[in-house]
């Protein structure tokens, strides 16, 4: 290959050569968290009593993506907005490209809650800590909505209360 024709040759038209085999070259990771499922149980409950919310996480990327963070919301609507309440922060570790992981988080739904009908978001990547390829397939909520019935909706919940989530994740 004498690109700059610094070598006097027979023939000057045979230095390219070319591959039938396609090169990518990537400049950022090919990582893609998101939540494939998220089911609550039970769906009929008081302000107060205790809600299960299990969850998958994936990485759709063919790269392994760093330990993360999943939020679970406790929300009036399928928006993730300011007026949703954090039911919980759960670790997620390293998950290689292909990769799951299942959480499995019980909790109580906050006392201050009117009766009606809610839905628990999952948020995953929650405080973008993973450089995606696309970080607008982050969010799910379950599609079936908790009903809150029996009274709830105190002025105030007391301060000193835990939500008592207690969090169990298998790979």
């Amino acid at each position: 290959a004498d690109s700059t024709n610094a070598v006097t040759e027979l023939i000057e038209t045979n230095n390219i050569a070319t591959s039938g085999t396609k090169l990518t070259v990537r400049t950022t990771a090919a990582i893609d968290l998101v939540p494939i499922q998220v089911s609550v149980t039970p769906t009929l409950v008081k302000a107060g009593d205790q809600v299960t919310v299990t969850a998958t996480v994936k990485n759709n990327g063919v790269d392994s993506a760093a330990a993360s963070k999943v939020q679970l919301l406790f929300s009036a609507d399928t928006l993730d907005d300011v007026s949703d309440t954090v039911l919980a922060t759960i670790d997620v570790p390293s998950l290689a490209g292909g990769a799951t992981h299942q959480i499995s988080q019980a909790g109580t739904v906050p006392l201050a809650t009117n009766n009606g009908e809610y839905f628990v978001i999952v948020k995953v990547d929650s405080a973008s800590a993973v450089q995606e390829t696309n970080e607008t397939n982050n969010r799910i909520f379950g599609t079936t909505p908790v009903q809150i019935y029996g009274g709830g909706g105190c002025a105030s919940e007391d301060a000193t209360e835990p939500n008592d989530f207690k969090s169990q994740a298998t790979a």
